[in-house]
């Protein structure tokens, strides 16, 4: 048993390593565990979906009342376990004990990850410990003696369970999610007349959209779940932009911001492919940044209105005083203006170093001195991304010769 679990666990953790090496993005969450109040919320978050099942609190009654039929089951073979209705065969009792270990362990795995925890314990991850724990009643039902009340109880509970189990897959797909029967291939079809498009939606809703003729129809999760980054420029790239609003959006907003680029309503919404849709056309930026989002030291002074920094309040050195505010920044042709106000200048001088970067300052896309002229300066750095970037940030590195404060940030796409 022990060389078997060992086997099976080193094979499915280099498989599971080896297949995360061609992930269009590199994670390492997926092999970290949980620190204490990560491992008490994620329990809590169980607690709570065991707790809306077995109350009946979901859309699937179906599903709550195959609960508590597995839950009577478990119960019945206890009392038959105590009152030795049961006799385990040998060859059942070997399986039995590593049925019952997988299970364990399994569990114990899932609820220790940080990779299943950060993305919200979804019950795809328990498909393993629904096989395990399903293979542990069955060898135990076989194992209950016949001709014995629990056994003629257990034979009906189980009918039950796998006839409810069976009819509770028809009644999601009719009822719940996609309610029809038909072919979601056939339905999403109804896309290909509108052309050569780009989509962008929610995860789940996203890619099956694509799936009728992925070369036509290109389709990406919105930014906040996006998993392959390359299918983004090939969505951008396409002639129209659509968004889906179900399972992501509340309503069409008139602009909204994706992947590094401004997007504006265009026309109105309309049904398609069981799904509602809205176009979309990509218009230029121009945004002031809310100094909140910048970070800085702690001796530079923020109020609503700027962000002082003094120049003997520091210890200046080669780290930039004020960084981020990490945003993304789309292909194109850019000029970022800030605005600054100088206090106690006499003489025209270069203050501080200005630049324009991403990856943490590895790739720097522009940089610039800063010469006082007079006491109220507005200064421009132009900028141009070939590619996207996820967190660009605009820094200041201050050279301490004098007080300044930053009045405004703007990013200007031209």
């Amino acid at each position: 048993i022990a060389l078997y679990i060992l086997i099976g666990s080193s094979i499915g953790f280099f498989f599971i390593k080896y297949a995360k090496s061609f992930a269009t993005s590199i994670v390492t969450n997926y092999t970290k565990f949980n620190d204490r109040n990560s491992i008490k919320h994620g329990l809590e978050i169980l607690k709570n979906i065991l707790s809306d099942i077995f109350t009946f609190q979901t859309d699937e009654n179906l599903l709550s009342f195959y609960a508590w039929l597995v839950l009577a089951i478990l119960i019945i073979v206890i009392i038959a376990i105590f009152t030795k209705k049961l006799k385990i065969k040998f060859n059942n009792k070997q399986w039995l004990i590593v049925f019952v270990i997988d299970f364990v362990a399994i569990l114990g795995i899932i609820i220790l990850s940080k990779w299943v925890y950060v993305n919200g314990m979804g019950h795809w991850y328990f498909v393993p410990t629904y096989i395990s724990l399903s293979l542990v009643i069955l060898i135990l039902f076989e194992s209950v003696k016949t001709n014995t009340i629990q056994k003629k109880v257990l034979t009906i509970l189980l009918g039950l369970a796998v006839f409810t189990g069976s009819l509770s897959t028809l009644h999601y797909l009719r009822y719940i999610n996609p309610k029809t029967f038909k072919s979601q291939i056939d339905v999403k079809s109804e896309f290909l007349s509108l052309g050569e498009i780009g989509i962008i939606g929610n995860f789940w809703n996203s890619y099956i959209v694509a799936c009728p003729n992925p070369s036509i129809i290109k389709a990406t999760p919105h930014d906040a779940y996006v998993r392959n980054q390359n299918l983004v420029d090939e969505v951008f790239a396409q002639p129209k932009l659509y968004l889906i609003k179900n399972m992501w959006l509340n309503e069409f907003p008139d602009t909204i911001n994706q992947f590094g680029y401004l997007l504006s309503k265009k026309g109105e919404s309309f049904e398609i492919g069981g799904c509602k849709v809205n176009q979309y056309v990509r218009i230029q930026r121009n945004e002031l940044i809310p100094l909140s989002d910048f970070s800085f030291y702690s001796s530079a002074i923020q109020n609503d209105s700027c962000i002082l920094i003094n120049k003997d309040s520091l210890l200046f050195n080669s780290k930039h005083h004020v960084w981020g505010p990490f945003i993304p920044v789309g292909i194109g042709k850019y000029t970022v203006k800030l605005q600054v106000e100088i206090e106690k200048a006499f003489m025209e001088e270069s203050f501080a170093l200005m630049d324009v970067v991403s990856n943490g300052g590895k790739t720097i896309l522009a940089s610039k001195e800063l010469n006082f002229t007079n006491n109220k300066n507005i200064y421009e750095l132009d900028f141009n991304c070939e590619k996207r970037y996820r967190n660009v940030e605009f820094r200041i590195l201050s050279y301490g010769t004098l007080d300044f404060k930053i009045l405004q940030v703007e990013l200007i796409e031209k």
